[in-house]
């Protein structure tokens, strides 16, 4: 039967001697196609002669169409799997969504909004506990990047105490009662400034330093409400030296 790798010629004819020459020949070419096939092998893909497999552990029985832009990876268990051959942008990370294997979000403000994607198919749960059973791996570490970036938010007394990170811009509403604006536990000289600004409402904003001395002092600071009937709300922006000076007051109005 021919294939790629040999076709028997019949030249030797049942009942007539055999020559050498003609069985050698054969020989040859049957070492030949050997050859091919031992070529073919040793540019495969390979497992270890310990592992042992089943057929259906390695067998791939989706149709041309369903692997049609799909390529071919291996599961948690190590088996053979249809995989997206490109990475499917799912916005921001939620709790309670349906993921498939490439899905690619941008993580939690915890995570300083780093870009994931997604190993293993998963209905999500909570972010951290995800990632930490290997469910999401980093594809882009945003955390170095995030130091330099400015952040503008409205904070109102709803979301206080709020939890500050390095390059926030806050514009403080009171309306609705005191805010509490807590600096950032490991900050460092590189960091971008924490701008505080009171844009609205009658009551004060505090800055709680947050372990970390604040102009010298181990007290956190106010920022006072404007004086009764006027429009002149104050701000700060604070800069992180060191554990020894601490928190400085860098812009203030």
């Amino acid at each position: 039967m021919p294939n790629r790798f040999w076709t028997h010629a019949r030249t030797l004819v049942d009942g007539q001697t055999a020559r050498t020459t003609p069985i050698n020949n054969h020989l040859d070419q049957i070492d030949a196609g050997f050859q091919k096939v031992a070529d073919e092998v040793n540019r495969a893909v390979r497992f270890t002669a310990n592992e042992t497999f089943g057929e259906a552990t390695l067998q791939l029985s989706h149709t041309a169409a369903q692997r049609a832009n799909r390529v071919v990876g291996f599961d948690t268990n190590g088996n053979v799997e249809l995989r997206s051959g490109t990475f499917t942008w799912r916005n921001n990370w939620a709790g309670g969504q349906s993921y498939g294997v490439n899905d690619m979000v941008r993580g939690p403000s915890a995570n300083f909004f780093s870009l994931y994607t997604c190993a293993v198919a998963h209905t999500s749960g909570v972010f951290a506990t995800d990632l930490a059973a290997g469910r999401w791996q980093l594809a882009i570490d945003l955390t170095e990047l995030n130091r330099y970036i400015r952040k503008y938010q409205l904070i109102t007394s709803a979301s206080s105490p709020y939890q500050a990170v390095a390059g926030d811009d806050l514009m403080v509403d009171t309306s609705g009662g005191a805010v509490t604006i807590v600096l950032p536990a490991a900050p460092a000289l590189l960091d971008q400034p924490v701008h505080v600004v009171h844009v609205a409402g009658t009551a004060a904003v505090t800055v709680g330093r947050n372990g970390k001395l604040l102009q010298g002092l181990a007290e956190d600071m106010t920022i006072p409400a404007p004086p009764s009937g006027t429009q002149q709300y104050m701000s700060c922006e604070l800069a992180f030296a060191n554990d020894t000076l601490g928190w400085r007051l860098v812009k203030g109005t």
